[in-house]
């Protein structure tokens, strides 16, 4: 994943899917969440979640989809 981190920063994203799908997707996770979580913070509150467990859910079962995915096709 790391080598998919360095390709997505480089603004390479098509090498950077290529290396690793699963890292490029939190790549782009990552790259929404900082904003996110400074408004969250300067708010003093989550902002656009109730429960955060199903929000952590949710964002983790499409990672999990595409890491699986992309090890059965590496199989």
């Amino acid at each position: 994943m790391t080598t998919s981190f360095a390709w997505y920063i480089r603004g390479q994203w098509g090498l950077a899917w290529h290396a690793n799908p699963a890292g490029f997707y939190l790549a782009v996770l990552c790259t929404l969440l900082i904003p996110w979580s400074l408004i969250s913070a300067a708010g003093n509150r989550l902002r656009g979640v109730r429960r955060l467990e199903l929000w952590g859910i949710g964002l983790l079962v499409p990672f999990v989809l595409i890491a699986v995915a992309q090890w059965l096709m590496r199989l």
